[in-house]
């Protein structure tokens, strides 16, 4: 067992460390570190651990900033995007320009998937209740 303490279970990870693991005796230099220390500042103070050393179930990552902050684009729906294009196309567009009606279906595109999805899901769900059913309409009756 790693970390008795019960007071504080969790081991946080530091990246680019030169330490002493504290159960192995081994030196390292920048690479990750295990420690219980909450931050940088409380290292020196406490145990440090290699990652050969540690117990998975005791991990706690610590928050770092990505090195590349991009943000990140939600996935795109081109199926529902396009369905919903060709039923309003369908319906006619007349009162509305095609650009308005492009917008409005790329919006709407992941309500459109959610929706579907839980149709699909209740779709299931009766087809497992109506075999259910008929399994237990067919089931010999039993004669005492």
């Amino acid at each position: 067992m790693l970390n008795t303490n019960l007071n504080n279970p969790q081991l946080f990870q530091y990246p680019q460390q030169n330490y002493t693991c504290d159960k192995c005796g081994q030196e390292f230099q920048k690479t990750i570190t295990y420690s219980p220390a909450s931050d940088k500042q409380e290292l020196n103070n406490s145990p440090t651990y290699c990652p050969n050393c540690i117990e998975p179930s005791l991990l706690t990552p610590i928050k770092t900033q990505p090195r590349n902050s991009k943000r990140v684009k939600p996935k795109k729906n081109t199926i529902a995007y396009y369905q919903c294009m060709s039923a309003c196309c369908q319906q006619g567009i007349s009162p509305k320009k095609i650009t308005q009606i492009a917008h409005e279906c790329k919006q709407n595109s992941f309500g459109i998937l959610s929706q579907r999805t839980s149709e699909i899901q209740k779709l299931n769900e009766a087809y497992r209740q109506i075999g259910e059913s008929l399994t237990n309409l067919l089931q010999p009756v039993q004669e005492e």
